[in-house]
Parts: C-alpha cells; structure tokens; sequence
C-alpha cells in the first residue's frame, strides 16, 4: 500500500500535508496560544456530544486523515486565526474523530463535515443522526446568543 498505493496523487497529497506540517512549529505554537480562549469561547458539550477546537497542527491532519476530507489544508488558516477548526466527538468515543467543524472568525458556523463530507454512498449519515445534530447546533447557537 505504501510502494503502491490505490491513489498515488491521494497518497502523495496526504504525505506532502504530513511533512509540511511537521515541518512548521510555527503552527502549532500559535494554535497553542489561542487554545485555551478558544475552548472557552467555542467548547460546549450537550446531547452527548462534544466540540471543542482542535489542539495542534497534528490534530487537524489526522481528522482529515482519518475522515478522509480536506481540513488538513486549513491548518494554517486556523493557525493565523482566519478561521477556527474544531472537532466534534460522541461523549462514549472522546478521541475517535467523528465530525469536523469550521467556525468563521466572526463566530459563524461555516461547515459541519463528516466522513468523506458525508457525501454519496459513503455517508454515515441516518436521520437520527441528523436529529441530533440539528439539536446540538441549535443549543449551541442559543448558548453563543446568550
């Protein structure tokens, strides 16, 4: 799978985002920095969900890695503070990537993304699933109103 990989120009993509993140400390000082303020401004649990933003460069690659979806391009947008990147966990698997969420500077969510962007056959998506993320988005707008 390494010699030969299914998708070479996946494949490449994935291990160019790999070393350009290791390579840049910068990145993940400056997410550190802005961590603990943006907990407290966007970490919010309910339902049985978490949010909470993503702690390092290494974090958002291995969500996109793992969800097989673009976020790893965004790690230097949210390292700048152009945007935010955090991820969402089901309370029972706190570590196990499930959904990633971009928030706009200003406060606005932007994307919700699940795997491969919960498009076509692959989705994961029910509608008890949708229900629930419907409630929890609500709850979280109601609570950043207040």
């Amino acid at each position: 799978a390494v010699a030969f990989p299914r998708d070479f120009r996946a494949a490449h993509d994935r291990a160019a985002i790999r070393r350009r993140a290791a390579a840049n400390a910068q990145s993940d000082r400056r997410i550190r920095q802005r961590y603990k303020s943006l907990e407290r401004k966007y970490g919010f649990a309910f339902g049985g969900l978490i949010l909470r933003p993503a702690a390092s460069a290494a974090e958002v690659i291995h969500e996109g890695e793992a969800l097989n979806h673009c976020v790893a391009s965004y790690v230097d947008r949210y390292a700048c503070g152009d945007t935010v990147i955090c991820v969402l966990r089901r309370a029972v698997e706190p570590e196990r990537p499930w959904r990633t969420v971009e928030i706009a500077a200003n406060g606005a969510l932007v994307q919700d993304r699940g795997y491969c962007n919960d498009l076509g056959p692959l989705s994961l998506m029910t509608p008890a699933t949708r229900a629930a993320l419907d409630l929890f988005w609500e709850a979280w707008r109601e609570r950043k109103g207040a």
